[in-house]
């Protein structure tokens, strides 16, 4: 491989890894204040826990979108090449 080439690998699996941090980050975030807006109740509250639900399903979306079986370095299989 060229160093070029390796080098765009290389900076592509950081941005990965860190892209999977982050999901995981904002999912978490997003599942607190999910838990702490419901226990505490309010008005204004209510909205937050509404926008914190759909944060949360998004991060869950982004989190399963980049961990995707085939997507990890490492996992060359994929669901749909299974034989049932």
């Amino acid at each position: 491989m060229t160093q070029a080439l390796m080098t765009v690998e290389r900076v592509s699996a950081n941005r990965k890894r860190r892209d999977r941090q982050w999901a995981k980050v904002g999912m978490g975030t997003a599942l607190a204040t999910l838990v702490g807006t419901a226990l505490i109740g309010g008005r204004v509250l209510k909205q937050v826990h509404l926008v914190s639900g759909v944060a949360l399903l998004g991060f869950t979306l982004w989190h399963w979108r980049l961990n995707r079986p085939g997507t990890r370095p490492g996992n060359a299989t994929c669901h749909t090449d299974r034989t049932v």
